[in-house]
């Protein structure tokens, strides 16, 4: 639901191994390929977004992050982003393929750019825009609460006890599912980087991107019952899906507060983040929902 933010410093020395001479890698900060510049081999942009206005001969690869071809780039090979927009401008010349999970791909439109990469395109100059405008914004947040709100329910109606287990975990040891949710997070990350720069890697991406989605709704149905839970609601409301309702829209209004900008915003990235971390070691350390943590 949000970008990656703090796993820059443990994947940057793998950086150090993946990158030839002619690769430009760059782990949380934006990178602007000029119209000057022209990159003989591949750009990988981890946690940030990344435009290009020049020639860049090898791959484009974008995780956490927009990926913004401008209409004077040119990519000799493939352009891929997970977890971001692809936009790509009238003139932009992309030789490979398209590939990419994340937000979805949106039409450049005058005046647009990511945030971050310099002035605003002035009229005319089919340049980018960093963030959608609120409407977008709660879209995408409504959309993600409501997917939650969907698999939390389905969830209570087939396996009740594993997500009653997941809830009991994080209630029991928070700040022990918290240190692994972020070990797991950080290793699934790691691999799912180094699987998008090896061409061999996309065969087997799926399974592992599958394997993080249900980890993932897992932890974070319960973390929505165990919030819910803690928010007052009308007496008919007082239930599992009634908490479930509640929480959901905690975490949705969280994650549209996260996708502002400002000081607000990233305190509620971080907190939305964190409780990324706690739903997901939650949901490893009961098994996903088998038994609750400590428990015989």
């Amino acid at each position: 639901m949000t970008r990656i933010l703090l796993f820059l410093l443990v994947l940057a020395p793998a950086a150090v191994f993946a990158a030839e001479d002619d690769d430009r890698v760059s782990f949380g900060s934006d990178v602007h390929i000029t119209a000057a510049e022209d990159i003989a081999g591949d750009v990988v942009v981890v946690g940030a977004d990344a435009r290009v206005d020049g020639r860049v001969r090898g791959d484009v690869v974008v995780v956490g992050g927009d990926l913004l071809l401008g209409s004077g780039a040119r990519v000799d090979g493939s352009a891929m982003h997970l977890g971001g927009d692809f936009a790509k401008a009238e003139g932009a010349l992309l030789a490979g393929a398209q590939l990419g999970a994340g937000d979805g791909v949106v039409e450049a439109s005058e005046g647009m750019r990511p945030a971050g990469l310099g002035p605003r395109a002035p009229p005319g100059d089919p340049g980018f825009q960093a963030a959608g405008s609120w409407t977008a914004r709660f879209a995408s947040a409504s959309v993600s609460a409501g997917f939650l709100l969907v698999v939390g329910l389905l969830l209570l109606a087939t396996w009740p006890d594993r997500s009653r287990n997941v809830r009991r975990t994080l209630e029991a040891a928070p700040l022990h599912a918290a240190g692994l949710g972020l070990l797991v997070t950080l290793g699934i990350t790691l691999l799912t980087v180094l699987l998008v720069i090896s061409v061999v890697g996309w065969l087997a991406l799926p399974f592992v991107a599958a394997l993080g989605l249900a980890v993932g709704l897992a932890g974070l149905v319960g973390l929505a019952e165990a919030v819910g839970d803690r928010l007052p609601r009308p007496e008919s409301a007082q239930t599992r899906a009634g908490a479930l309702v509640a929480g959901c829209a905690a975490l949705g209004l969280l994650s549209l507060v996260a996708s502002g900008g400002g000081l607000v915003a990233w305190l509620g990235g971080i907190i939305l983040l964190a409780a990324t971390f706690l739903g997901v070691g939650g949901a490893v350390l009961s098994g996903l929902g088998r038994n609750p943590w400590a428990a015989p």
